[in-house]
């Protein structure tokens, strides 16, 4: 039945549909403020520690590994002499191909690590910046598999999974394997070899049986819970070099230096912990 004209005219009709209009655009500003909110992502790949002072200086470090990450920066908060100058230290572990030249220009770490061919081939001029500050031992790169020794044959690698990392610069999990890995014929793009973006990934996907072989270096035996056969690649391979900001002052080099032996002898066996702090760099 239709309704009369009249009826669509009626005071309390209109105010009926005032008020649901009102309702919908409250519900529709309250759904988009909602939406409006910042999303706060965990940081995975840092940790951040307080020195106890009054400080507001943050002390920044990038790294390569989150292995004894916090360690080194626990180190730092616990050492009075550094806290005089800091508040807070922040350390923060990425791949090699993340240190870029805007980052060294702008000195936005104090305390950065890489090797020093990576450093010179992004910023020549790097010295304007930073100076070579602690060197770190040399340490020994393997082959590792679950099963039997690796032999380099193409035969024997032939249903064989390899697993690398996705990352042109580091010389022990992409450089070094691939140059072995052509010499008997396997190319990068083969698709027995599996790229993986960062340690994390690559380290879980080995101790599953995702992958057959991958490269391990001596510091990482160490706390490797499964008993591996491992191949020698090389007995001298170069970690790289610790670069400090020309910003950060020299008294707290004694400091930089003491916590930089512990971090690495954690890595290296046989490397002292001991350091008898210099007058100057």
């Amino acid at each position: 039945m239709t309704l009369p004209t009249t009826y669509w005219n009626q005071p309390l009709y209109l105010a009926v549909v005032a008020i649901g209009l009102i309702a919908i655009l409250t519900l529709s500003s309250l759904a988009a403020r909602q939406q409006a909110e910042p999303l706060h992502l965990s940081d995975y790949y840092s940790y951040q520690c307080q020195t106890g002072s009054s400080q507001q200086a943050t002390f920044r470090i990038l790294t390569l590994s989150a292995d004894h990450a916090r360690e080194l920066a626990d180190n730092l908060c616990g050492q009075a002499e550094f806290s005089e100058h800091y508040g807070s230290v922040s350390i923060r572990w990425r791949r090699r191909d993340f240190l870029t030249l805007e980052l060294i220009q702008e000195s936005r770490y104090e305390l950065f690590f890489n090797r020093e061919h990576v450093v010179t081939g992004i910023a020549p001029n790097y010295q304007l910046f930073y100076s070579g500050f602690h060197r770190s031992p040399y340490y020994s790169l393997y082959w590792a598999s679950h099963q039997q020794p690796v032999q380099l044959s193409r035969e024997w690698f032939v249903n064989k999974t390899i697993g690398l990392l996705e990352d042109s610069r580091s010389q022990s999990f992409h450089i070094m394997p691939l140059d072995q890995l052509a010499r008997i014929g396997l190319k990068p793009n083969s698709p027995q070899i599996h790229y993986f973006g960062d340690m994390a990934a690559l380290t879980a996907a080995f101790d599953k049986g995702q992958i057959d072989i991958t490269t391990k270096t001596s510091g990482m035996l160490t706390k490797q819970p499964d008993q591996l056969a491992l191949t020698t690649i090389s007995d001298h391979m170069y970690p790289g070099n610790w670069y400090l900001s020309h910003q950060v002052a020299a008294s707290v080099y004694c400091s930089l230096h003491r916590a930089l032996e512990q971090y690495l002898a954690n890595f290296f066996s046989g490397a002292s912990a001991a350091y008898d702090c210099p007058q100057d760099r």
